[in-house]
């Protein structure tokens, strides 16, 4: 018996979010800047509807791999400003942002205990926020180049606002065996007299970030950022969608 067009479109409705779908994994090896000791591990997974990143969840882990934190992206509402959710399985620390009636909502919660703190900024198409920001400058890589330089409006959960950035071209050079250019971040006021710069080193073949300098999202267990250098050797491995499902 052949199916009737509606088993089809049903069929068809079915199977194609399945085949758009892609997702990769990447690792990243953070180090303490001042000693050199490994200090955690972050374990990527981004998830594409066929070429547009919409999901992220990173799972940071101590190199014997006992959990430290979680976060989790969703790109759908905007690449450069993502709703996230960074939670540290330690204290019940929590920092993130979220769309709310045309707004973006950054939160924070110091510990388990505490009240939530929150603040809304108005969304705009020039505010980027969290990974946001490595998406940003990769899509104008070419431009900085250029240039030599890009404004951005940086919005902070941890401080439940948004400043002004600026990011510069410091160098070129080479890393991992691959031909690099090396990117300062840092305030775009005088506030960067106060606030340590970060650089990224971006592969100039394909883009993407090699290694990350400056102050991390983790902290230690004295509740300092950590100061690390995070680096990512190796090229992102995709997975096949069978693989999708079954990750957490």
């Amino acid at each position: 018996m052949r199916p009737g067009l509606g088993t089809l479109l049903v069929l068809a409705m079915a199977v194609t979010p399945a085949q758009a779908a892609r997702v990769e994994t990447l690792v990243g090896y953070a180090y303490a800047r001042a000693s050199g000791e490994p200090i955690y591990e972050e374990h990527h997974r981004f998830v594409y509807d066929g070429a547009v990143l919409i999901e992220h969840r990173v799972d940071y882990r101590r190199p014997d791999g006992t959990p430290l934190a979680t976060k989790t992206l969703d790109y759908r509402t905007s690449r450069y400003a993502p709703a996230f959710r960074l939670a540290d399985a330690r204290d019940g620390y929590v920092e993130g942002a979220e769309y709310v009636d045309g707004s973006y909502r950054l939160f924070r919660r110091s510990s388990q205990r505490a009240a939530e703190e929150s603040k809304r900024l108005p969304a705009s198409p020039d505010l980027v926020a969290d990974a946001g920001f490595d998406q940003y400058l990769r899509d104008h890589l070419q431009n900085l180049l250029r240039m030599g330089k890009a404004e951005i409006r940086f919005a902070v959960a941890g401080r439940l606002d948004a400043f002004a950035f600026r990011a510069v071209v410091l160098e070129r050079t080479r890393l991992f065996g691959s031909d690099a250019v090396k990117l300062r971040v840092e305030p775009d006021s005088w506030l960067r007299w106060l606030v340590k710069p970060i650089d990224l080193t971006y592969d100039l073949r394909d883009g993407r970030l090699l290694r990350y300098e400056g102050l991390s999202n983790i902290r230690s267990e004295t509740g300092e950022l950590y100061d690390a250098r995070i680096d990512f050797p190796d090229p992102p491995v995709v997975r096949g969608d069978d693989a999708a499902a079954a990750s957490p």
